[in-house]
């Protein structure tokens, strides 16, 4: 009995640390995916969408593109869009929810840049539907063409998964750079919402994307060891319907 109490109680300590590594996973307003969240004042919203949140502000009459990542805790940042973060951020706070799920607070922590009016200590927001239709990874058979640069590819009939190796019907197509025609296959990076482009041998460059029903952006990220295929300007690539 003294054995089987002892088994229980490493049992509980064991799920006590286990929840403690993210309490709030699934309960943050970044996990709720297709959603838009609105503030009045200050003028601000951001969509959620695969896990990314990215939007717009209004500071009088200025707009400024944004993306707002949350971390593990109840912390949340403001960054420029498409920034290397680190210092680059406008303002940071942490978020709580008022009125179950449908709202949530964020209260400013650090306005030290000044882009907040001094009075601003709070920001509310409202929850939002948001219908982004049909992802470019649900519709299989589906082909999408950038022309500059010049890709294709077309969804296989596995969404999530891409490589052959694994059974599945992969996402394949071609891209030419300098005249070089390279065969590729799209697979999930780390099991994430961010793709990885590969030529069977090694990863070409990974992307997150934004989604409408007829195209998508994608938000290209190069790895040290990969090719350096893009110049700067290169990568944000527009994926039409074929």
């Amino acid at each position: 009995m003294k054995n089987m109490k002892k088994l229980i109680a490493l049992l509980l300590v064991s799920m006590i640390l286990l929840s403690a590594c993210d309490i709030y996973a699934g309960k943050r307003p970044l996990d709720v995916n297709n959603v838009k969240w609105v503030s009045q004042n200050p003028d601000i919203w951001f969509i959620v969408q695969d896990f990314h949140c990215f939007g717009e502000m209004n500071l009088d009459g200025e707009i400024i593109n944004i993306e707002v990542p949350f971390d593990y805790g109840k912390g949340v940042t403001v960054f420029p869009d498409l920034c290397e973060f680190g210092d680059e951020w406008l303002f940071i706070g942490e978020w709580e929810y008022k009125m179950g799920d449908s709202t949530f607070v964020f209260n400013v922590k650090n306005n030290e840049k000044g882009v907040l009016d001094d009075s601003v200590k709070t920001i509310t927001f409202t929850k939002e539907n948001y219908d982004t239709g049909i992802r470019w990874f649900d519709d299989v058979e589906s082909k999408w063409i950038s022309a500059d640069p010049d890709i294709w590819f077309t969804v296989g009939s596995d969404p999530r998964s891409g490589h052959k190796d694994s059974g599945t019907d992969p996402h394949t197509g071609e891209m030419r750079i300098n005249d070089e025609i390279i065969e590729f296959e799209i697979d999930r990076h780390n099991g994430g919402y961010t793709w990885v482009i590969t030529d069977k041998e090694k990863p070409l460059f990974r992307f997150f994307c934004r989604h409408s029903t007829d195209e998508f952006t994608a938000f290209v990220i190069i790895d040290e060891d990969s090719p350096q295929y893009f110049d700067e300007e290169d990568k944000i690539i527009t994926f039409v319907r074929g």
